[in-house]
Formats: C-alpha cells, sequence, structure tokens
C-alpha cells in the first residue's frame, strides 16, 4: 500500500496536484488513447459527453454528504462484540448460541477484528470462543476469523464462507429435515474458503494452516456426508 500511495503522489504532482480530491472532477486532464481512432470498432465512439468539462461547485465535487452504514445494526455489534469483550482478555471459554438470517452478513468478522487489535494478531487459545448457530448465514460468514474462535452452524451458508480465514475454525452442518435428502443438498454458497484456505479433516471443520500457499486449496477432506463440488 506504501507503494501504491507514493506512485498516486508522483502521478499527481506530475499533473500538478497535490491531492486525489484536487483532481475529481477535472476532465480536462484526460485524453483519448490514440489507439482508439485506429481501431476499426472504437473510432465510432463518441467520447465528447465523457470529456465535457462540467461547472460547478469545487466543494460540491467529493464528499457531497456522509455515508451512513448502520454498522450498529449489523450482528456483530447486536450481539457478539459486547457479550466477548470480557472473555478476549481474560481468555476463559464463552459459549453462546444464536439463530441467523440470510440477512446476516459477515458474521464474526467484526469481533475477530477485536480479537486481532488485541492480540496484535496472534488471536486466542483454541476454542476460547464457540458460537453455535442455526438458521441460514448471509455472505460472508466467520471471514478473516481468528484464531480462537469456533463457529459452528447447523443449517447453510451463502457466498464466501470463511474468506481469508486466519485461524479459526468453521464447521457447517446439515439441518436434519424429515423427507429431505439433506446429504445431496449445498451447505454453502461460491468461493467458500477465499484466500489461503487449508481444511482440517474433522466433521466438516473448515480451518486454515498459516503456511498455506496463497488462494491454493491443497487438501479438501470433508465427512462423508458432505458433498462439495469445488472449482477454482
Amino acid at each position: 500500500m506504501t507503494f501504491i500511495a507514493r506512485d498516486i503522489r508522483e502521478q499527481l504532482a506530475d499533473l500538478g496536484y497535490r491531492s486525489l480530491d484536487e483532481v475529481i472532477g477535472q476532465a480536462h486532464l484526460l485524453r483519448i488513447r490514440k489507439e482508439v481512432h485506429n481501431h476499426w470498432k472504437a473510432r465510432t465512439l463518441d467520447l465528447s459527453d465523457l470529456l465535457y468539462q462540467a461547472e460547478s461547485d469545487v466543494s460540491k465535487r467529493f464528499f457531497a454528504r456522509a455515508q451512513e452504514h448502520h454498522v450498529d445494526r449489523r450482528f456483530d455489534e447486536r450481539n457478539l462484540v459486547a457479550t466477548c469483550l470480557p472473555t478476549i482478555e481474560n481468555k476463559k471459554p464463552i459459549q453462546l448460541v444464536y439463530k441467523l438470517r440470510n440477512s446476516d452478513r459477515t458474521v464474526g468478522s467484526t469481533l475477530g477484528y477485536f480479537i486481532s487489535r488485541s492480540t496484535g494478531g496472534k488471536g486466542l487459545p483454541e476454542d476460547t470462543i464457540t458460537l453455535s448457530f442455526t438458521g441460514s448465514a448471509g455472505q460472508s460468514f466467520a471471514a478473516f476469523l481468528p484464531k480462537g474462535v469456533t463457529m459452528i452452524l447447523t443449517g447453510d451458508a451463502n457466498d464466501y464462507v470463511g474468506k481469508g480465514l486466519s485461524g479459526g475454525k468453521v464447521i457447517i452442518k446439515s439441518e436434519e429435515i424429515i423427507g429431505v435428502d439433506t446429504d445431496s443438498q449445498a451447505m454453502m454458497g461460491n468461493v467458500a474458503l477465499l484466500e489461503r484456505p487449508a481444511v482440517k479433516p474433522m466433521y466438516a471443520v473448515l480451518q486454515e494452516d498459516d503456511s498455506a500457499c496463497a488462494t491454493v486449496v491443497q487438501k479438501l477432506l470433508l465427512r462423508e456426508s458432505v458433498k462439495m463440488d469445488a472449482s477454482i
């Protein structure tokens, strides 16, 4: 990130500006590449509207209004953070049970942030915090989960389960429904274990190994009752 920031500053300096805020809306800095005029299809495009220098109040070119992301309404803020903060400090094991809806996204990620900040990225002792869930989890369930947190879901989850897993454990189990062959049902969405994943072969536990190569799934060992099609 430091190199990217330095490169941006150098390019801005070449243009005579000091910040990105100063170049927002400066359409006169844009030029059509010469190759466009020689391309049989691209040369038919009229880009004049894109290059038009609009007249506006400079103060309205950026940050016209503050964004409200309603962070306080997220699942972690409503349920996990305040409850688990004492455990993060005293390291005494705790077990909690919750129900999820598919609108509950990134469950566990904010809790993981507080753990990583408190421990300097080292995480907590194994299974210090055990979170059991039922229902359907939204996207990015257990994303960036640090060591010491075990998240057990009985049900199903949307895309990006265990994204950026950082030592935590994720367990997803089929919900037993009478008359339904749960073995043939998908339990997770696409792109599970994105970045540095390795799978621990016990039950349906997905746990990262810090020595795993980035974006490479070396082994995928799951309980026989769990069927999963994986494509990379």
